[in-house]
């Protein structure tokens, strides 16, 4: 990813961070027990998962940007690795909300030093993640994405589109986030140019296909074998799975035009729920 999304996402991910500290502040008892649109989790669970979130995250970069890439907080394996995040998560769970809103802000407060202490020449450096190392850099665009999803989770309105202030700065991660996706994730094979259109905020990208690699394209270019169109939220819900893309292509909410195989392809590949 370039260094321009790595400037935009940790201001952002500053201003998130406070802004759903205070969010959280404002929960009762009921706000904490409503069931989330994640399935079997509450507000409890959502938050609960972004916080220890926040301490993986700074583990793995830490232990990156000393060369060290590999399960964290003593795990052998990813399995063993999910162990312990369950368990912080039951930790979590058990506590008084006002405390609970306590560690998350402790944990992003630490996350956050810890990306603006790095350096330019860290970026490159990989951390470990469970689906495969990540350059450093890739982590707070990887971190806004999830808080902006998370909130849209916790208010569990299906049909309420994402309306963060964000939003602008997470379709700009969105760009480098699909064929980050494609390259990461075993499928079916195809080759080609991909566009993608978006409305509020209006953008525009190419993406391109071949030898089963997927780079985004250099801005201007144009051409492609498929389009695909939607509103900005759309297509980041559709991305991780959070909107039913049959009822979105049928409602022309998402419109395809040029080779719908290669779009199809493209879409079973990488619009996954996350």
């Amino acid at each position: 990813m370039a260094d321009t999304s790595w400037s935009i996402s940790v201001p952002w991910l500053a201003r998130e961070n406070a802004r759903l500290a205070s969010l959280f502040r404002t929960f009762g008892g009921p706000a904490w027990g409503r069931p989330s649109y994640c399935p079997g989790w509450t507000a409890a669970h959502v938050v609960s998962h972004i916080t220890s979130g926040a301490n993986f995250y700074r583990a793995s970069i830490e232990s990156g940007r000393k060369g060290i890439v590999g399960p964290l907080f003593g795990a052998k394996d990813v399995p063993g690795f999910r162990k312990i995040r369950a368990r912080e998560m039951e930790e979590l769970l058990a506590l008084p909300g006002a405390e609970r809103v306590d560690r998350f802000e402790e944990a992003v407060g630490a996350l956050q030093r810890t990306l603006e202490g790095l350096q330019p020449h860290e970026l490159d450096m990989n951390g470990w993640h469970p689906r495969c190392p990540t350059p450093i850099r890739n982590f707070p665009d990887q971190r806004l994405y999830e808080l902006v999803l998370h909130e849209w989770d916790i208010q569990n309105e299906p049909e309420r589109p994402l309306v963060s202030g964000a939003l602008g700065a997470v379709l700009e991660i969105l760009k480098d986030r699909i064929p980050f996706l494609w390259n990461n994730t075993g499928h079916a094979q195809v080759e080609g140019v991909f566009r993608f259109e978006t409305a509020d905020p209006g953008a525009a990208w190419e993406m391109e296909i071949r030898g089963g690699k997927a780079e985004r394209l250099p801005e201007g270019k144009r051409g492609r074998d498929a389009l695909l169109a939607a509103t900005a939220s759309d297509m980041v819900l559709m991305v991780c799975g959070r909107a039913p893309i049959p009822a979105k292509i049928a409602s022309g909410q998402l419109r395809i035009a040029g080779d719908r195989a290669k779009a199809d392809v493209l879409i079973g590949s990488v619009f996954l729920p996350y």
